[in-house]
């Protein structure tokens, strides 16, 4: 009863946002009599889950069969892991839309710096120096590649193009004599 009970509640956690209607419906599909009902009985460890069925649903769920006899601490440290991993790939994200800001900020203050005052080229400089702002030549030929790719998708001419590339390179020297400036 015990197993019955802990793979109730594994089911509970692998579906996700799938409702017990859904799988329901899914396992339907798949030619088993299961409806909403069955779902809750198995999830309360009211219903044993049948090896069979516990194949399909691995299936419709996408997540390996044995994840349905974890532990609750297995699941629990698997939950944590994956919350862990979400959080990462949103930092990464973040730090990519930081890398792209700061980069859109040395170009716009590069082609502009003539209209700046000094004051506001130290702003920014700070501003740069602060976030951390490094960019390896590496990263300077991808960024350059992914606007071109942009603005050739956005329907700007040759011509335009090679203008807004030669910006780019101004905005990279502003970038480059900055971070020599360190």
């Amino acid at each position: 009863m015990e197993m019955d009970a802990q793979i109730g509640r594994n089911l509970a956690r692998l579906r996700g946002e799938l409702s017990q209607q859904d799988l329901a419906g899914r396992m339907r599909e798949r030619g088993w009599k299961w409806s909403q009902a069955t779902v809750w009985s198995i999830e309360k460890g009211e219903r044993p889950l049948r090896l069979a069925e516990a194949r399909a649903v691995a299936d419709i769920v996408l997540k390996p069969l044995d994840l349905l006899l974890w532990t609750d601490g297995a699941s629990e440290i698997m939950a944590r892991q994956q919350a862990v991993k979400r959080a990462s790939d949103e930092v990464t994200e973040a730090m990519d839309r930081l890398a792209h800001a700061q980069m859109e900020l040395a170009i716009a203050a590069d082609a502009h710096s003539e209209e700046m005052s000094d004051r506001w080229k130290d702003i920014v400089r700070d501003w740069l120096r602060r976030n951390g702002a490094t960019f390896d030549e590496e990263a300077r030929m991808l960024a350059r590649e992914s606007e071109a790719v942009e603005q050739v998708r956005m329907g700007m001419t040759q011509e335009e193009l090679r203008a807004e590339q030669e910006r780019s390179r101004e905005g990279l020297e502003f970038v480059t004599e900055f971070e020599r400036s360190r």
